[in-house]
């Protein structure tokens, strides 16, 4: 969850992930590292183990928010923040990391192994080759769901057309050594792989609306025709006394921009947290596949005792958001905060979306089936 701490701040909402606006020992030879400077990381991997190998990456500074189809287990690193942040540089830059007695490979990009056991052995970081900690895993396994690209497909790669920025992303396709992924041409975060499905998550401070993601994967690859959901938060006054009321907007955009042939829904991916879906939205059912897509909007006054909220029902705004809310533009929720003590105030956004994936298109140089032309 991040703050928004001005009337005109923008953040993307995303499935699952609450928005809230909020008012209110040495491991060098040289020198020594304070191990009371330490650094939460986490390390994420498939659930999908059915195949191997698979790949997974280790986290300094992004969250992730739990996913079924992601493993994500936590730890500690005696990692120094530095005074003023570089940028472009890595919290893991000179440490490497090192599955029992295994090669030592880069903390900072993704790893592969070929065997479950391989994940079952400590995972040992290291800095200048000395050992400055271990994390150990607990790899699950779950089956993901069969993918099939439709017959007339121009890739084998598939994705819903709707990106939710915060959230974790999945491209489902053969896949196999390491992967990148671009939006606009600025590099995502791979988080894991399996041989068929790949998870991903936007780059920071990515656009809403129409944006292209290309993926490359060895000499394969595809590129999507997107659109990124965004959510803005505003209210006229930050700060109430007592007996003030002021007016609140929160506002979702992107979907306005779609064409009507992504407004269709399907399986949603294995990165949806459906118990939680079913918690926020009980009234709600999700659409079946090829019926319309639709998205599920909702907003919570967190701060009960400090102001109310209306339009609700218990403090909370929920609805059910067709193409035709964005017939004439970005929907929006206009409500009003009435204050019952002085003070600041939060609220939290939650949007959820079910849509269809659809097929990416080959790069230059690759064929349907994903090969480069000329190899055959």
């Amino acid at each position: 969850m991040k703050p928004l701490t001005s009337s005109r701040s923008r953040q993307p909402a995303a499935i699952g992930v609450l928005l809230v606006f909020a008012i209110g020992r040495p491991a060098l030879a040289q020198r020594e590292i304070d191990t009371r400077a330490v650094t939460a990381v986490t390390v994420v991997t498939a659930t999908d183990l059915e195949r191997l190998p698979t790949c997974g990456r280790v986290l300094a500074d992004l969250v992730v928010p739990p996913t079924p189809a992601l493993d994500m287990t936590n730890g500690e690193l005696p990692i120094e923040r530095p005074a003023q942040p570089v940028r472009g540089a890595s919290l893991l830059d000179g440490i490497t990391l090192r599955f029992g007695d295994g090669p030592a490979q880069p903390a900072g990009a993704p790893f592969c192994v070929e065997s479950l056991d391989v994940l079952k052995q400590p995972l040992t970081f290291l800095r200048d080759e000395l050992p400055i900690g271990t994390i150990r895993l607990t790899p699950t396994s779950r089956p993901a769901r069969p993918f099939a690209a439709p017959a007339d497909a121009a890739s084998p790669y598939l994705m819903s057309p709707v990106l939710l920025p915060g959230e974790v992303q999945v491209i489902r396709g053969p896949f196999s050594g390491p992967s990148v992924v671009e939006v606009n041409g600025v590099e995502g975060v791979v988080l894991a792989q399996t041989p068929r499905a790949l998870y991903w998550m936007l780059p920071p401070n990515a656009p809403a609306g129409p944006v292209t993601v290309t993926m490359r994967n060895g000499d394969n690859g595809a590129a999507f025709s997107e659109f990124a959901l965004g959510i803005s938060m505003s209210a006229d006054q930050l700060h109430l006394l007592r007996g003030q009321s002021t007016g609140l907007r929160v506002t979702v955009y992107g979907p306005d921009q779609m064409p009507a042939s992504a407004w269709t829904a399907g399986e949603v991916s294995e990165t949806v947290d459906l118990a939680k879906v079913r918690q926020m939205f009980g009234d709600f059912k999700a659409p079946r596949p090829g019926e319309p897509g639709v998205l599920f909007f909702r907003v919570d006054n967190v701060s009960r005792g400090t102001v109310s909220m209306s339009p609700s029902k218990d403090q909370s705004y929920a609805t059910r958001l067709t193409r035709t809310d964005f017939a004439s533009g970005p929907y929006t929720y206009a409500g009003r905060l009435q204050s019952k003590n002085t003070g600041t105030f939060s609220i939290n956004a939650l949007v959820v979306g079910f849509f269809a994936p659809i097929a990416g298109r080959p790069l230059a140089g690759t064929t349907a089936e994903g090969s480069v032309q000329g190899n055959r």
